[in-house]
């Protein structure tokens, strides 16, 4: 598989070794046409104020009016009266005579304009006559010319008003905005970050009987893209919106008319708000790639729109065809669309002219609606719904009258109509953007066009773009330059998927995929999405290819861009799918659509090409390193199991009892912390699964097979291949270490297993019996008083004594009972309250939902504890980390102690003891507090392979940073090795991919760990039942591997690996047997952290009994 790379590798040119530390995205003004100087400014007064009066700045905003001139808006909250005062500064429009403000109040009764209440008018405010609108002349203060008013709290809080909303107008001229955000506007009320008012009021206008057309919707669209602007959810709200509309869901006409003139400069000024938007630095990463991909579906607008209404009169005039009374040749068809012209355009216009040439062309009118219909997508229905314009009740019918001799004259008007509604065109776009790109593109771009078909075209496209979006990111761009960027993508991806790469070889495929993640990369600036792209490009810098050890990192590699791709594409669909279902269902769009609507932006996105290219390149790969595409973590005893298919996801079944006839659980995803119920015989999952995360460490235990796909073709296929009932068997290829389901009949099943979830009898908790110190040190432990977290960490002092660079953080432990006195000390209230929460819990085992409130209610009790004054002093009395002072002790230290005692009520929790009988009160909560360790890396070993049982071989996995991606089963694999005890050997089995590691914060605090009496029991892996609360808490970072020697460097990894299985193999010798080994390193020592005795498959512990 190795020699020369040929056809793509050549088309990555200008390869990027590394991504700019430096986001592209740099600005700080945030609106065209807005000097830096006047915003600097706004802000600096606003600070200003804020510091002096103590009153809070709710509301900041620079709007462009009036041929480019800033109109600052604030909006102040004041701290002792509740009132809200909103400033509009339009000292910049001194040369308007007559300047006034048309205003009203938004928010009475869900109003957009509301006349105001008498408490708003500022003096000398008049009545425009309207029944909604009022006028107020400006004010001259400091040498400023200012709009003042103030909104009482009794008028936001009685009368519902929301905020204040007008239009500039200097005598008879409307100065409306320029910047494409609709009317001016400042709220008076915080913002609820829960709501999302793009979506409310697209759902509501939608939703009117009579509905609305395509212009005011571009309206009311520019209007809300402030609020746009605030979020992912309301970015997405916006996007939605505009894909439902473009991709026709929601209506283009309604009775309204307007001129050609208007519609584009409506497109104009909305495409360049949304344009503004992208480019926006003070957004976040996330809203501007929506604001993108909405650019991705709007008309460029601008133009003169009136060259269209004329544009079509000039040529009935000149070729003497009929319109209105004035005599000519009759034209049914030109009639008609002359009127949607006149009072209608859009771009379906476009494609009406380009099927009308066709027609001018062949002669025949049939070929027009073929035309229409083939290349624009529009029926004879669609236009005959186009019933706009003067006594147009027909809609557009036709039929037209063959006059070749006017096909120069629509040519020409086919331009004029691109030039205003064309959006990401590449022709198009390429005309629109002469002379607004810098150096040498414009000669690089059409060097491309000229030669879009050869080879190296999509090498060029990406590099031509990496230059392009050091314009398209900075402020002030014009939508044109982000238009062409849009259609290079959109090419791109054109060119890679009309690619067979099947026919290429596998060099040329991981070029490609270069080139998709390069290309990716810079239109979503996502800190997953480059740190992939880094370890793609140092993968293929690689000198040797195609050896075990380096397909293992491309493995690696692969799926690491697998499951950022994923999560990047579910932060679309979660940004989407919401207001796509809020707005089409009012609209009546089709519940079809919708349904699949979060899954078409996917599919519909440039990166989607990078599925297949990853599909293609995991076949290569596996082709090199062997295995199957599943990963088998639990093999019961046997080999085998029976059941009936169950489609659902194992999060859904918690605390449920599935009963006879057995099931196979097939999940598309697994959290990593689930309980399995009874009843389940196996569970089959498309998510990655650590060997040693929880659910794994509970499937072993229980004799559940648990086996993970990693590859998504393979796993929809194995799932879609069987339907829901089916009654299989599921049992394991020995030879190439496959999954094999074959179906069965139903007379096969039988009752569960007797090694199963079902079978497991009703465990016997060991009564603690207290300590009467509130905080005991290590060596004051003992079984009694502790549970085995604390108790083992005396052994594991004892183990480094003897190891050189090995210690123990330092800890204390609030023993058994602490909970209780502290509950007791909180007064009899406290008490009456827990209990009777709990007596509600017990009594309403049938009503899940009630469960789940009370046990609430009983956290909630936990968590509203004060800490008895006795217990406080002695935590200041110990050495312990960061939390030494008063404030830390009785502040963040006390908070985590209550979340580890109420992880006693969690849902899970209790479902489980109510699975293993075992009663509430039985169960202890001590809690272990250690220094949180800032870890380089953390590990987990077993000194007993944990799916075979087999004792003569250590298994480990380890991270980045802390083990909270370990444990908690974080998406993507740990490094994973085999130490023969025999022969000393090391064998790296998998190289990590974890996308995100968890890193300690600075300082790191104190970690504050369940150590109760129902974990580590023998024939039941009770670890992650109960929470562990870090006082700072953990800071998640995208993790990058490119240059980290877990991945790169095969000495650092075999050192590495024989290092903590010796380390292991001391603890085992210490405890006499197997040993479950949780530690991190740091600064070069390693540190133990926990071991608890190993449970092993339950065949195992039969053959050694």
């Amino acid at each position: 598989m190795g020699g020369p790379q040929t056809l793509w590798k050549k088309m990555a040119i200008a390869r990027v070794t590394s991504i700019p530390v430096r986001s592209a995205w740099s600005h700080r003004s945030a609106r065209r046409g807005i000097t830096t100087g006047v915003r600097d400014r706004t802000v600096r007064l606003a600070a200003a104020r804020a510091d002096e009066t103590g009153d809070c700045l709710l509301h900041e905003q620079v709007r462009t009016v009036g041929g480019g001139r800033a109109v600052p808006i604030k909006s102040f909250l004041c701290a002792d009266t509740g009132d809200v005062e909103v400033i509009m500064d339009v000292s910049e429009l001194s040369e308007h005579d007559g300047l006034e403000l048309h205003w009203a109040v938004k928010g009475p009764s869900g109003s957009q304009w509301s006349l105001a209440p008498e408490s708003v008018r500022p003096e000398l405010t008049r009545d425009f006559g309207d029944g909604k609108a009022l006028r107020v002349g400006p004010s001259e203060e400091d040498g400023s010319t200012k709009f003042r008013f103030v909104v009482p709290k009794s008028a936001s809080q009685e009368e519902g008003v929301t905020g204040i909303v007008g239009i500039l107008v200097s005598g008879d001229e409307w100065l409306h905005g320029e910047d494409g955000l609709g009317d001016l506007e400042a709220p008076v009320m915080a913002p609820d970050p829960k709501a999302n008012a793009v979506m409310d009021r697209a759902t509501e206008e939608e939703g009117k009987e009579d509905g609305i057309g395509l212009f005011r919707r571009y309206q009311l669209a520019g209007e809300l893209l402030p609020e746009a602007r605030r979020g992912p959810a309301l970015a997405g709200a916006l996007l939605s919106w505009l894909r439902l509309s473009s991709n026709r869901q929601l209506r283009w006409y309604s009775s309204g008319n307007y001129q050609g003139k208007d519609m584009a400069s409506l497109q104009r000024a909305f495409a360049e708000g949304v344009c503004a938007c992208v480019s926006d630095s003070e957004i976040d990463l996330l809203s501007r790639h929506l604001f993108r991909l909405a650019m991705a579906t709007l008309p460029r607008g601008g133009g003169n729109g009136d060259d269209i209404r004329m544009g079509i009169l000039n040529i009935l005039r000149t070729h003497g065809i009929r319109e209105g009374h004035r005599p000519g040749i009759d034209d049914a068809f030109l009639a008609q669309w002359h009127q949607k012209l006149h009072s209608s355009t859009t771009a379906d216009d476009i494609k009406i002219c380009e099927a009308y040439l066709h027609f001018l062309h062949t002669g025949n009118w049939d070929d027009f609606w073929d035309h229409l219909w083939h290349n624009g997508g529009l029926s004879r229905e669609d236009l005959g719904d186009m019933r706009v314009g003067w006594r147009n009740e027909s809609g557009i019918t036709g039929p037209g009258n063959h006059m070749p001799q006017m096909i120069p004259d629509f040519q020409h008007f086919l331009w004029v109509l691109k030039v205003t509604h064309s959006g990401a065109d590449l022709d198009t776009a390429f005309e629109m953007a002469k002379g607004k790109v810098h150096g040498d593109l414009e000669w690089e771009l059409g060097d491309l066009l000229q030669n879009r078909d050869a080879w190296w075209a999509p090498g060029k496209i990406v590099e031509i773009r990496e230059k392009l979006q050091w314009q398209w990111k900075e402020p002030g761009c014009p939508r044109d330059v982000l238009l062409l960027d849009l259609s290079l993508e959109s090419f791109l991806r054109t060119k890679i998927e009309q690619t067979d790469l099947w026919s290429l070889s596998d060099d040329d495929v991981c070029s490609i995929a270069e080139l998709v993640m390069r290309s990716g990369c810079i239109s979503a600036e996502d800190p997953g999405l480059a740190n992939a792209l880094r370890l793609w490009q140092r993968a293929m810098a690689e000198e040797v290819r195609w050896s075990e050890s380096w397909a293992k990192a491309v493995d690696s590699a692969l799926d690491y861009m697998s499951i950022t791709l994923g999560r990047f594409m579910d932060s679309l669909v979660q940004a989407t799918q919401p207001a796509a279902d809020s707005i089409g269902r009012a609209a009546g769009v089709p519940e079809s659509y919708l349904t699949n609507f979060g899954e078409e932006v996917v599919r519909g996105h440039p990166l989607f090409a990078l599925s297949r290219v990853i599909d293609r390149l995991r076949q290569a790969i596996r082709a090199v390193i062997g295995g199957s595409e599943w990963d088998v973590i639990s093999l019961p005893a046997g080999g085998e199991v029976k059941g009936r298919i169950t489609v659902v996801s194992l999060a859904e079944v918690q605390g449920k009892e599935l009963g006879n006839p057995p099931r196979v659980i097939f999940s598309n995803e697994l959290g990593g912390l689930e309980d399995i119920p009874g009843g389940v015989e196996a569970i089959l999952t498309g998510s990655t699964v650590d060997i040693l995360s929880h659910i794994a460490i509970r499937a072993r235990s229980q004799g559940v097979l648990l086996a993970s796909c990693s590859d998504p073709g393979k796993w929809e296929a194995t799932r879609d291949a069987l339907s829901e009932g089916t009654a299989v068997k599921v049992s394991q290829d020995a030879m190439a270490g496959s999954l094999v389901l074959q179906e069965v009949p139903e007379a096969e099943l039988c009752a569960p297993r007797a090694g199963g979830q079902a079978a497991i009898p009703e465990l016997e908790l060991r009564r603690p019996t207290g300590h009467e110190a509130w905080v005991l040190s290590p060596d004051k432990c003992d079984r009694s008083s502790v549970g085995g977290k604390s108790f083992n960490l005396g052994t594991l002092r004892r183990v480094c004594e003897d190891l050189p660079g090995v210690i123990t953080p330092h800890s204390v432990s609030l023993p058994f009972g602490s909970f209780e006195r502290a509950l007791a000390a909180n007064g009899e209230e406290a008490v009456e309250r827990l209990s009777g929460a709990l007596a509600r819990v017990a009594g309403a085992e049938g009503s899940p939902e009630t469960v789940r409130e009370e046990l609430e209610a009983a956290r909630e009790v936990v968590m509203r504890l004060d800490i008895p004054s006795d217990l406080s002093s002695a935590l200041c009395s110990v050495e312990l980390g960061q939390a030494t002072g008063r404030d830390v002790v009785e502040g963040e230290l006390w908070h985590a102690v209550k979340r580890v005692w109420a992880s006693k009520w969690t849902e899970r929790a209790y479902l489980s003891r109510k699975a293993l009988g075992i009663p509430d009160a039985d169960l202890s909560m001590a809690v272990l507090l250690m220094d949180l360790v800032p870890a380089d890396y953390a590990f987990v070993l077993h000194t007993a392979n944990p799916v075979t049982g087999n004792e003569s071989e250590v298994f480990g996995e380890i991270v980045l940073g802390l083990g909270e991606a370990l444990v908690g089963n974080e998406p993507g694999r740990a490094l994973t090795f085999a130490y023969d005890k025999t022969s000393g050997s090391v064998e790296i089995l998998r190289l990590p991919s974890k996308p995100v590691v968890y890193l300690a914060p600075d300082p790191p605090g104190v970690i504050a760990r369940s150590d109760s009496n129902g974990e580590d029991l023998e024939g039941f892996a009770g670890a992650g039942l109960y929470d562990s609360v870090a006082t700072s808490g953990s800071v998640a970072r995208t993790a990058d591997y490119s240059a980290e020697p877990l991945v790169w460097d095969h000495g650092f990894q075999k050192e590495l690996c024989e290092r903590l299985a010796r380390v292991g193999l001391g603890v085992e010798a210490e405890c006499g047997a197997p040993q479950d080994i949780e530690g991190c390193l740091s600064g070069g020592e390693v540190y133990l952290l926990q071991s608890r005795n190993q449970v092993l498959p339950p065949q195992v512990v039969k053959q050694n009994v």
